[in-house]
């Protein structure tokens, strides 16, 4: 494989670019995702399945707000015969989208595997294909099946939630010498914050792009708002 990582963007390169990348598995593939229901992966999956490919998939079983958005793709997999599995309980949420092929290529993305996120969304995708980023993918991936802890590496270039993330984040921005681009719909954390009003006032040109309430929950609006006026 000539290159160590590719980007995909949607909607640009759309769910094709994710269904080629399924169809090019030929042993081993894992899944986890927040949110399953584009017919083409589900089709993908099966023509997996049918080769022969073992597949392991967990799924988030709801959404903070209670939404089961998942339970139909969980019974069509597992009538499928595909190995499919809740996403570990120590996590109100699990919102990783993540993917592992035959242990050479792993997938970390901000889409769902959903038809509006490959037509209607923009969304990022990075395909490494670094083994330490494999690796410690795999790892959490195992760690959330087995339903037991697991204490990544943070040297690698992943950022992991819930517990190191902030703290990694914020190491991020401290380290911006010149320029800050940063695209995200929502704005809630005060630390994360300070952190971008401390490297304007350092002198970094720093540029947001914010989808205003489009994809925010009720509760999440004011506290974006207000952290935009700043």
């Amino acid at each position: 494989m000539a290159a160590s990582q590719r980007l995909l963007v949607m909607p640009d390169d759309g769910a094709q670019a994710v269904v080629d990348w399924i169809d090019q598995a030929q042993s081993q593939l894992l899944l986890k995702q927040f949110k399953l229901q584009s017919e083409a992966i589900e089709q993908a999956l099966l023509r997996a399945q049918q080769r022969g490919v073992r597949i392991r998939v967990m799924l988030n079983p709801h959404t903070s707000g209670g939404d089961r958005w998942n339970d139909e793709a969980f019974a069509l997999l597992q009538g499928w015969g595909v190995e499919v599995a809740w996403t570990s309980e120590r996590f109100p949420v699990t919102h990783e989208k993540s993917m592992v092929i035959d242990g050479q290529a792993a997938l970390i993305a901000t889409f769902n595997l959903s038809e509006k996120y490959f037509t209607e969304t923009r969304d990022y995708g990075v395909v490494s294909h670094d083994p330490r980023v494999i690796e410690q993918v795999m790892a959490g991936f195992d760690a959330d099946w087995e339903r037991r802890a697991f204490e990544p590496r943070l040297d690698v270039g992943l950022v992991w939630s819930s517990v190191h993330s902030r703290g990694q984040m914020a190491r991020v921005i401290d380290s911006a010498q010149e320029s800050l681009r940063i695209q995200h719909p929502k704005f809630v954390d005060a630390v994360i914050l300070e952190r971008l009003v401390a490297a304007k006032q350092r002198g970094v040109k720093v540029r947001v792009l914010c989808g205003g309430k489009h994809g925010l929950s009720d509760w999440d609006v004011y506290d974006t708002f207000s952290s935009l006026r700043l």
